[in-house]
């Protein structure tokens, strides 16, 4: 009797104990996930960027100063609506003729006219896949954009979260943030230092790459959208 009286009670102990532990769990497990995600992405940023810079300085030896490649996107819009065979075909020749040499990727993906489920046209942009799953989307406007997507096609897919802007754009583009810099981030006036930089990133999602840029591509605990 004394036996079944000390077991029930030894049982009841570790089924208390391992309530707690569930608890505890629950409580600190998703802090610790977001956390991993939030390394995870700032490696992946790093990693792009160090690689984008050292591509296009190797294809400056063989091309010239970036100042001078052709940045030409003449007919990427008509009448205010953008071309997209038009950007298709300026982002292919582009990366055709200063990317591709020097850069380790997967595959290259050229934007096509698809269609969605509903039969409605869908223009896919250009796409770099890297060997780590990584993708970078090239796009033309009045510089190159490259929306680099840290997880690929895995959700979120959210700008300032797993999504963000660079730009390359030739010297003396209000883009350019630094002469000496060969990929530049999303910035307007204002976003030369981390206070306009974080003001700009909290306000929209599409600015944030400069205040990561300033903190060395890590997020910080004001961090607005994370």
């Amino acid at each position: 009797m004394r036996f079944k009286r000390i077991l029930s009670i030894t049982m009841a102990e570790v089924l208390i104990t391992l309530g707690i532990i569930g608890i505890v769990a629950a409580m600190t497990l998703p802090a610790l996930i977001q956390k991993y995600q939030k390394q995870e992405t700032s490696a992946r940023l790093k990693k792009f960027y160090t690689t984008m810079n050292q591509a296009i300085m190797m294809s400056e030896i063989d091309n010239g100063d970036m100042r001078y490649w052709d940045f030409d996107t003449t007919g990427y819009s008509v009448d205010g609506q953008k071309d997209h065979a038009r950007v298709s075909e300026l982002c292919e020749n582009f990366f055709n003729r200063y990317l591709k040499k020097y850069l380790k990727y997967y595959s290259y993906e050229k934007g096509l006219n698809t269609s969605d489920e509903n039969g409605a046209t869908v223009f896919t942009t250009n796409r770099i896949i890297f060997y780590d799953g990584t993708i970078a989307y090239l796009n033309a406007g009045s510089c190159y954009d490259l929306l680099f997507d840290t997880n690929g096609d895995r959700k979120p897919n959210q700008n300032g979260r797993d999504r963000f802007t660079l730009y390359l754009c030739p010297y003396g583009q209000k883009n350019k943030l630094n002469p000496n810099e060969k990929v530049t981030t999303a910035a307007s006036p204002g976003g030369n230092d981390r206070n306009g930089a974080y003001n700009l990133c909290k306000k929209s999602a599409y600015y944030c790459a400069r205040l990561l840029q300033i903190d060395n591509w890590e997020f910080k605990s004001d961090y607005p959208w994370w």
